[in-house]
């Protein structure tokens, strides 16, 4: 049987889960769950970058390897106020009597400014497989949430309304980034 490839698309059923604590524990873990997720995906990116000279027109005369970075995106399928502010910094939350909704990040109440630094959002992240014993969860150690700038919400009566979610792990205080195992392997 081949070794499993984090670069390959997980088809498993799940869970995502923020700041499991006790992975021994029942579901979920001691932290706090964003919801179920589908289409998720676990992959390696690195960028190259070209260095080009001008006396040559242009044309590439060197290549720069850049970092790699581990990125999870998945679609949530169900999803409440403990998901939605996590992955939408300057959201707010409330019942189903209060009005809830994206604001200016001036008007937030935490406001996660432009030019604000990342990590102080950062939070543990761990997909869990509905099947433990057959099937490999994914634990980002320190991951940060995004958004992509091409979000979109199909609000149509013939889709179900998913929240589409980015997160990109890096590294914690040990320089650990990402795991895929077997839940009774990982170790927080």
């Amino acid at each position: 049987m081949a070794t499993a490839d984090l670069n390959q698309c997980l088809s498993v059923p799940g869970r995502l889960v923020i700041n499991p604590t006790d992975l021994s524990a029942s579901y979920p873990y001691g932290g706090t769950e964003l919801g179920a997720v589908h289409n998720i995906a676990v992959r390696r990116t690195s960028g190259t970058f070209d260095v080009t000279a001008s006396e040559y027109g242009q044309a590439i005369v060197e290549s720069i390897q850049g970092g790699e970075n581990w990125v999870l995106g998945a679609y949530l399928r169900q999803y409440d106020n403990d998901a939605i502010s996590t992955v939408f910094p300057n959201t707010a939350t409330g019942t189903s009597t209060k009005r809830r909704g994206v604001k200016h990040w001036l008007d937030a109440a935490s406001p996660v400014r432009p030019g604000s630094l990342g990590p102080a959002r950062s939070v543990k992240l761990l997909f869990a497989p509905y099947d433990v014993d057959r099937c490999r969860a994914v634990y980002f150690y320190r991951a940060l949430p995004r958004v992509e700038e091409t979000f979109e919400m199909s609000l149509s009566v013939d889709t179900r309304v998913e929240v589409p979610v980015l997160f990109v792990a890096i590294p914690d205080a040990s320089l650990r980034c990402v795991v895929h195992d077997f839940l009774r392997e990982i170790t927080l």
